[in-house]
């Protein structure tokens, strides 16, 4: 019902277009932000430094086809065909995280962690980007497919996590 109210009075045609990739991406992102963030400290949101904690390196994260097809997807996308550098630097990644990316994207077997990790930092980064960001609907209409792919990535990152957040459940 929103989606539509807004592509109305954008005069875009709800008929030729949608939201659901940024509807995905929004639930699966409050979703998960919640079950993260529920056993840390009280006001602090889910970001980068949070999944670089809750992912540490050098341990095994459960494989997980959503997460592979998210991590797939972003590889894709940021190789402008002579390395990753370039696209990259769109996403205004922390140094630090954006040369862990990058390495990741480089290495043609990284680990189930390192993937997760990547498809972690980018998702925190397309989040902002999207809520603090200056754009149009135009922009977040051209946007979907990723958001979509993001969303999906979330829902993979929930699940490698889930054993890592309830340990006695798990």
């Amino acid at each position: 019902m929103v989606p539509r109210w807004i592509l109305e009075r954008e005069g875009i045609s709800p008929n030729n277009r949608n939201l659901q990739g940024l509807v995905d991406f929004t639930l699966a992102w409050g979703y998960v932000e919640s079950k993260v963030m529920a056993h840390r400290r009280q006001g602090d949101s889910l970001n980068c430094v949070i999944f670089s904690q809750v992912i540490p390196k050098g341990e095994q994260f459960i494989d997980d086809v959503m997460i592979d097809n998210a991590y797939a997807a972003y590889r894709a996308r940021y190789n402008h065909g002579h390395g990753f550098e370039n696209r990259m630097r769109g996403l205004h990644l922390a140094k630090r995280f954006r040369n862990e990316v990058i390495k990741t994207f480089r290495d043609p077997n990284p680990s189930s962690q390192l993937r997760a990790r990547a498809v972690g930092f980018i998702v925190c980064r397309l989040r902002n980007n999207l809520f603090h960001g200056t754009k149009s609907l135009h922009d977040i209409l051209a946007q979907q497919d990723l958001l979509a792919v993001s969303a999906v990535g979330l829902q993979g990152l929930l699940v490698g996590l889930e054993p890592r957040l309830n340990p006695a459940e798990g």
